[in-house]
């Protein structure tokens, strides 16, 4: 049962994690300009994350979830206006190659700075809460419920190595400074887009 329990907190957590977004765009982005370590810290801070809302969903912590969907706008302006200056930065980024190992301290910058990404996105906590009803993972179940989290901190890991891996294969066969100017670009753009487009829909959640 916990066996099975596992598994399907491996899919769920890596079907949510694969889905294309800014992280995935950041992460990938990351693995090419400056090596696996840094795409992966990265990714694993989106994966704590969403282990984090799973055992919300999972264990059923209604105030939490209450408290964070009652803060719908202010989150989605915060994490919107986050990921467009990250974006900007992207853009503007002096292309090199990293060739050097990352201090610790630019890594857990890089794993809190997804954390945070991820937990201002309240879609996340909606789809786990969602997914969670449908398969009738009830919180008065704490060893199964337990099972189901840790089978989604596994999935979704599992697609951040494999990301971070593609990025860091990509890095050898872009590694040129044209080929990093233009994936800073093409990557800031879009990482750009997605927080002007999560701050419109707050507005626009926040006045219709």
């Amino acid at each position: 049962m916990l066996f099975f329990a596992i598994l399907k907190g491996i899919v769920l957590g890596f079907s949510i994690a694969a889905v294309v977004g800014p992280i995935g765009v950041l992460c990938l982005r990351r693995s090419i300009a400056e090596g696996f370590w840094s795409g992966l810290i990265s990714g694993f801070g989106a994966a704590f994350a969403d282990a984090t809302y799973g055992a919300v969903a999972a264990f059923g912590l209604t105030i939490i979830s209450d408290f964070l969907l009652g803060k719908a706008f202010l989150l989605g302006i915060v994490g919107g206006s986050y990921l467009m200056r990250i974006g900007y930065k992207t853009f503007r980024k002096k292309p090199e190659i990293s060739t050097v190992a990352l201090e610790k301290s630019s890594l857990l910058k890089k794993f809190v700075s997804t954390f945070f990404l991820i937990m201002v996105n309240l879609l996340t906590i909606m789809q786990f809460m969602v997914i969670f009803t449908g398969l009738n993972i009830t919180p008065e179940n704490m060893l199964l419920s337990s099972a189901l989290v840790l089978g989604v901190l596994f999935g979704s890991m599992i697609w951040w190595i494999l990301l971070a891996t593609l990025g860091s294969f990509l890095k050898y066969k872009l590694a040129s400074v044209a080929g990093i100017k233009w994936i800073n670009r093409i990557s800031g753009t879009i990482v750009g887009g997605f927080g002007l487009s999560i701050i419109l829909k707050a507005l626009v959640s926040q006045f219709n």
